[in-house]
């Protein structure tokens, strides 16, 4: 099973999850998972798993004020994750 790796993210400083394959085969196109309300990229644990193990890089990030993100639930807006997530 592919290890899940926690990071922040070196352009956003958000929380950042990360499952790769475990094959050195040609990997697929790469997928990224964005929450919804009330969550953060912890909810994705088990997709980012199953992506992994069927060879597309896995990608799961916090948006601002979510889970390790750093940031103000309370003053973000929806253009403050469209920033996070482009």
């Amino acid at each position: 099973m592919p290890e899940i790796k926690s990071k922040v993210s070196r352009y956003s400083k958000l929380e950042l999850l990360e499952a790769l394959p475990e094959s050195d085969v040609q990997a697929k196109v790469p997928i990224l998972f964005v929450h919804g309300a009330g969550h953060a990229a912890w909810c994705w644990h088990n997709w980012m798993e199953t992506a992994a193990e069927a060879g597309h890089p896995a990608y799961a990030i916090s948006l601002t004020g979510h889970g390790d993100s750093p940031g103000a639930l309370l003053t973000s807006h929806l253009e403050t994750y469209v920033d996070d997530v482009l």
